[in-house]
């Protein structure tokens, strides 16, 4: 995925940028862009289209800055290697 690569506003990809290049302008857009700021910008993206996917579409299903789905206390899988309690 070209996270710093990706013009976050257009979504053309900069196939010429390098790692050094802190700083660019798209050429289809004209939007400048800090590398950083704009990889963070389209890996955001990337995880809200991820999670509409699996919801299906119903934002009610997208999680919630609590850690909450829809309503529901999410419960990472049990392992059997993990000690609980004190134990």
């Amino acid at each position: 995925f070209p996270s710093s690569k990706r013009c976050s506003v257009c979504h053309e990809v900069n196939h010429d940028l390098k790692l050094s290049d802190r700083e660019w302008t798209c050429q289809s857009c004209g939007t400048h862009h800090d590398r950083d700021k704009n990889s963070c910008k389209n890996l955001l993206d990337e995880g809200k289209d991820i999670l509409n996917r699996w919801a299906g579409g119903d934002s009610s299903l997208i999680l919630a800055p609590t850690g909450v789905l829809s309503g529901k206390k999410l419960h990472p899988q049990a392992h059997s290697n993990v000690r609980q309690g004190g134990e």
